[in-house]
């Protein structure tokens, strides 16, 4: 008994330990698919700011056209004009192109420098003061909606494949922390910084990723589900079938010593009608020895009784045992019983009503049929604690003849009714041993009932009796 609990609580820590093992392999697939988005919309979102102020700064300076022309009429001026022109126009491209934030000084510098060398040049200082102001134009707020048009395409090409809604934040000053970046709900990108003077912060957030996840983890949580389900299920059933082995082990305990109290008592007043027999001279009272030898008789009957049902039960579930099947007459059959059981309906006061609405005749062994109706008013009389009143009633359904027997004897709890019938089985009857039984009735008339392709269905109430309907198929039509 002690190895059992043993090993319950084996499995169930084993149980325990798989499903937490499954339950961190998942966590972690989700974890490591989540930085996995991370990193590549940040990697994205990099470069899709970077590729819009690269445009940006293409349209901003476009301005450069019209300075083209107007050095072109620089050049009548002369050589010296030429050159100043040609390398005011180089150092202009050079600075308005590259918007690095040292570059950009730089550049800014350089043109301030130019402007100073050449300020009594009317013409160029027009174009210097020109090009600082499309510079200026540079270092303002990069267009939103082509931020996000961009970075959508990025995200759902057939590389990348994350069709996730986003949100494009732009900051001068407020830009998300660790604590707001660490929310489950959101994936942030990085910081991307653009300006010179005046620093302008833009960031995504990557909202619903959580159905992209479990779509990309798919058939690992499928596998792991599996898992889990197949093993609690197996250590269900094991658990199932060491608890059914301890209770069949405690009903085996019980039976033992059931059928040693019911052995002894038969084996002792044979013993002692014997001895009286042969050492008391009571062979020479011929009705005394009669009466001695039929209580002997019927000790032993009772010995023979209980070896019978442990025998059969036994033949039964090795699937030795065949059925001699005949042209039967329930009406007859039950009538017989009740006839041979009149002697223990006397002991006991039970009154007994059969009723039946048509004869009804079926195929099966007779000699089986008739101790399951045997059973079933037995258990009648031997569970009531009261006069027992017990109704019998039989009818046909359709090719079914029903046997019903109703009591009003202590009932069966709820808890207990799909039990009954399993072998070495009896209810719990709390610190009572009136009804003396070994567990093997019930058990025997279910075998016998599926061996003819019948049933047997049982509705009970504590205290207010029980009703068993039997149903054996094979009626013959009349």
């Amino acid at each position: 008994m002690k190895k059992l609990n043993l090993a319950s609580i084996l499995m169930i820590v084993c149980a325990i330990v798989v499903i937490v093992f499954q339950f961190y392999w998942i966590n972690s697939l989700y974890k490591n698919e989540k930085n996995v988005i991370s990193k590549t919309t940040n990697a994205l979102f990099k470069e899709t700011v970077y590729e819009i102020q690269d445009r940006q700064t293409l349209r901003d300076t476009a301005f450069l056209t019209k300075a083209i022309n107007d050095f072109q009429h620089l050049k009548v001026i002369g050589d010296d004009a030429s050159k100043i022109a040609s390398e005011v126009w180089h150092q202009l491209k050079l600075g308005l192109k590259i918007v690095d934030e040292k570059q950009q000084y730089e550049s800014k510098k350089m043109i301030e420098g130019l402007a100073n060398s050449i300020k009594d040049n009317a013409v160029l200082k027009n174009i210097i003061k020109d090009s600082i102001q499309k510079k200026e134009v540079i270092e303002l707020v990069l267009p939103i909606d082509d931020i996000k048009g961009l970075y959508k395409n990025k995200l759902t090409d057939s590389e990348n494949d994350i069709d996730l809604p986003f949100e494009v934040f732009v900051s001068e000053n407020a830009i998300p922390t660790d604590s707001l970046k660490s929310k489950s709900n959101f994936v942030y990108t990085d910081i991307v910084a653009i300006g010179q003077q005046k620093k302008i912060s833009y960031y995504a957030a990557i909202t619903s990723f959580q159905s992209h996840i479990l779509h990309k983890i798919i058939p690992q949580l499928i596998i792991s589900i599996g898992i889990i389900i197949f093993f609690i299920a197996s250590i269900f059933f094991a658990y199932k079938t060491l608890s059914d082995q301890k209770q069949l082990v405690i009903a085996k305990n019980d039976l033992i010593s059931n059928i040693t109290h019911e052995f002894k008592t038969p084996i002792t007043t044979i013993s002692v009608a014997i001895e009286a027999i042969t050492k008391f001279g009571v062979i020479d009272d011929k009705e005394l020895t009669k009466e001695y030898l039929q209580v002997s008789t019927d000790e032993l009957n009772r010995l023979n009784l209980l070896v019978d049902k442990v025998l059969k039960l036994s033949l039964f579930e090795n699937g030795k045992t065949e059925l001699k099947t005949e042209k039967v007459n329930i009406n007859s059959l039950i009538e017989d019983v009740i006839a041979n059981m009149k002697p223990q309906f006397d002991k006991h006061n039970a009154l007994v009503n059969f009723k039946s609405d048509s004869n009804i005749d079926i195929t099966a062994d007779k000699s089986h049929i008739k101790s399951v109706v045997y059973n079933l008013i037995d258990n009648a009389i031997k569970y009531c604690e009261r006069q027992p009143i017990i109704n019998i009633d039989l009818r046909q359904v359709d090719d079914i003849a029903e046997i019903i027997v109703q009591d009003n004897g202590i009932g069966i709890a709820p808890q207990h009714q799909s039990k009954i019938f399993d072998k070495f089985y009896r209810v719990p009857q709390g610190n009572t041993h009136n009804a003396k039984g070994y567990g093997l009735g019930l058990s025997y008339i279910s075998h016998i009932v599926k061996m003819h392709n019948g049933y047997i269905n049982v509705t009970s109430a504590l205290g207010k009796g029980s009703r068993f309907i039997v149903g054996i198929k094979n009626v013959n039509s009349k």
